[in-house]
């Protein structure tokens, strides 16, 4: 089977949010200000601390008291953040730093500060967007592309309810999940390096300018961007596999290349970016936005739908129904219509808006796992000098990305095992080393046994894949 694999340069043009679906627990972080406007997050290792002190009197005492907020103040003033922070998270929210202050010191009786987390390394703490996400981002344009070849969806006999078969038309576009071309598409994780997110608060803004009520949103911690004054680019491997003939024909989307891919891409995100461009911030209650994202704009409008180097697309939360669903088909169950309100980062900008460029090969950053190198961004690395550095050999390599998945499954919690767990092995199953994915997937395997998921799982595609490669 033939494959190119190519490194796609994500520059972050506003904040994208990728959550896990759980919030900071409100003794994880330590929040200090430098001055009035300036303030970082500690994500803090409280484990260690605790362990560390167990004799402290004082410790103890503190968390025997059943007052969160006194434990909180405690924690703050005591641990030595230079010994146990883990990472460093710019805040630029003045409203989460105001309302951090006033529970510290006891001016409000908030339990929490809710704050949703992204994802991060459970070996290393260091932050990631999901390969899955640029998958599920990617594959949306792609199948939109093809919905005029594909029709209309059928109406859903089976569930005997008011709405249409939509798996059904997905496999009609891509064809049934054991046929499925994009079986053949690989994305591996964004790898963004330490200190590069920041706390922001999302709030829901109207295009109806006289519309003042609208849904509250958690503090969320999204990455750096170019329309918040703060270029970050980073890096994930694309590998694009030749499918077997057999694969070729199941459904309408057929076999392709990068520059079909990023045509598709563009074809799809730029006009959406645009739209929303119009209906939302070309309003005067909402200029202050269109001003925030004039860089932004001056960089898409270099872009066409014929562009085949680089391309538009938007992932994450809040990216909105339009950019989610396919043109002419989206039929969300709303009583007062859809499309009306946008959630914006800091009120300023809209989250999720990426740029993709494509180059041949790939270099995986070797450093981007060092927590001491907080200006580094997740670029492919110069090739090594052989006479400064020592060579590691390519069983060395694989035996410690082995032992670092062993220990990643180890420190997931049980309760977040049946999220997570789907997530590695398909980035195992991505992976080009096929020796690395064999043993694995073993491990994989033998991590679900032991945690006694295997007959919850067992009929699972991921898993099943799992025990085709391991065999």
């Amino acid at each position: 089977m033939t494959s190119t694999t190519y490194t796609l340069h994500v520059t972050f043009l506003t904040p994208v949010f990728v959550g896990t679906g759980e919030e900071l627990d409100p003794l994880s972080y330590v929040l200090k200000g430098h001055g009035k406007d300036s303030a970082d997050l500690h994500l803090i290792d409280l484990h260690s601390w605790v362990r560390d002190n167990s004799g402290d009197q004082d410790l103890q005492k503190a968390f025997s008291q059943r007052e969160l907020s006194s434990l909180r103040r405690f924690v703050a003033e005591r641990i030595p953040l230079d010994k146990y922070t883990k990472d460093v998270v710019p805040v630029r929210s003045h409203s989460f730093q105001t309302l951090y202050s006033q529970v510290l010191n006891g001016k409000r009786d908030e339990h929490r500060l809710f704050l949703a987390g992204t994802h991060r390394s459970p070996a290393n703490g260091i932050p990631f967007i999901p390969g899955s996400s640029l998958k599920g981002a990617i594959r949306t344009a792609v199948g939109n592309a093809h919905t005029a070849k594909a029709g209309k969806p059928q109406w859903n006999t089976r569930q005997r309810r008011p709405d249409y078969d939509w798996q059904d038309y997905n496999w009609r576009i891509f064809g049934r999940i054991q046929n499925d071309i994009f079986k053949f598409l690989k994305v591996g994780d964004i790898q963004l390096g330490p200190g590069k997110t920041q706390v922001v608060e999302p709030v829901e803004v109207s295009r109806n300018p006289d519309r003042s009520k609208c849904t509250p949103k958690n503090y969320a911690e999204a990455t750096q961007s170019v329309a918040l004054g703060s270029k970050l680019t980073a890096a994930a491997r694309l590998k694009l596999e030749q499918p077997p003939k057999e694969f070729q024909s199941h459904g309408q989307v057929r076999p392709f290349d990068l520059p079909q891919l990023m045509s598709w891409l563009n074809q799809f995100y730029i006009e959406k970016y645009w739209q929303e461009m119009a209906k939302f911030y070309d309003k005067a209650h909402l200029s202050e936005v269109k001003e925030h994202l004039e860089t932004v704009s001056q960089l898409v409008e270099q872009l066409s739908p014929e562009s085949t180097h680089k391309a538009l697309i938007r992932l994450g939360h809040y990216s909105h129904i339009e950019s989610v669903t396919y043109d002419g088909l989206r039929d969300p169950k709303t009583k007062k219509g859809y499309g009306k309100t946008r959630t914006l980062a800091e009120s300023h900008v809209p989250f999720g808006w990426v740029l993709l460029t494509a180059e041949p090969g790939y270099v995986p950053d070797m450093n981007i796992n060092n927590p001491a190198s907080v200006e580094l961004t997740a670029m492919p690395s110069e090739p090594q000098d052989s006479k400064t550095k020592p060579q590691v050999s390519e069983q060395e390599n694989r035996q410690t990305r082995l032992d670092n998945l062993q220990k990643e499954l180890e420190a997931i919690k049980p309760a977040n095992r049946p999220g997570i767990i789907p997530t590695k092995a398909k980035e195992v199953l991505a992976d080009e080393d096929k020796e690395y994915v064999s043993q694995a997937a073993r491990i994989i395997l033998d991590f679900v046994q032991g945690a006694g998921m295997k007959k919850k799982v067992k009929s699972k595609d991921w898993y099943r894949r799992l025990q085709s490669d391991e065999d």
